[in-house]
């Protein structure tokens, strides 16, 4: 297998309140290979959702490449990075990002009426096979207000599977759940990446990182392989 991600000296910086430059990324360089569970760790306001989002392509970066299945994001219009993150790229966040007062199938379908992929075939049908392998296809009709944290949680992953993408990047996927519910949320990702999908998980908890084949630490500004 190939790498689905090539970072090369990636950097990034923001401007703080006083217009002074805040370094977040320095020089980074790192790969994931396809089909691989990765997990990466570091302290808090250490970059580690800078990171995730430039990965998922919803923020840019200052220099470097990223490359994505061998095309460089970097050179990309704003409307073809849209288009890779909307059919090859899914987040899960840790508050879910739902709709509460829309049904979990319309939650799941959303990715499929926004971008509108050609190979899901019928759409419920599609949502509904994505409810199934998270085990939540009795809760199909139910309000999403209504489910508990570890059932929107299977939603979120639901939607995020739904049109099939090559990466799942999971920020703090458990960090609104308990230990036991944490573990099953883990163990489903798990599984979908048996199946063969890429999985990048952010994380401080080490537990949930030791679930992973690999694990990096963000640290200084820069990758660190465990």
């Amino acid at each position: 297998m190939g790498n689905i991600i090539e970072i090369k000296k990636l950097s990034k910086s923001y401007k703080n309140g006083n217009g002074t430059l805040l370094e977040v990324l320095q020089n980074i360089d790192f790969t994931v290979e396809e089909g691989e569970l990765t997990a990466i760790i570091g302290k808090s306001g250490s970059g580690k959702s800078t990171l995730l989002n430039i990965l998922g392509c919803v923020d840019s970066f200052d220099g470097g490449e990223y490359i994505f299945c061998g095309t460089n994001v970097s050179k990309l219009s704003d409307g073809k990075r849209a288009a890779l993150r909307g059919t090859q790229i899914s987040f899960v966040f840790q508050d879910y990002a739902l709709i509460e007062e829309e049904s979990v199938m319309q939650n799941v379908l959303t990715p499929i009426l926004f971008n509108k992929p050609s190979d899901i075939g019928k759409p419920k049908e599609a949502a509904m096979r994505a409810m199934s392998l998270v085990g939540i296809a009795e809760l199909a009709k139910k309000k999403v207000r209504t489910l508990s944290g570890g059932q929107k949680q299977r939603t979120a992953i639901a939607r995020a599977i739904v049109a099939k993408p090559k990466l799942i990047l999971a920020d703090e996927p458990t960090g609104a759940l308990d230990t036991e519910t944490s573990r099953s949320v883990l163990d489903l990702l798990i599984d979908l990446n048996k199946q063969g999908t890429t999985v990048l998980i952010v994380t401080h908890d080490e537990e949930i990182a030791k679930g992973c084949k690999r694990v990096v630490r963000l640290q200084d500004k820069k990758i660190l392989e465990a």
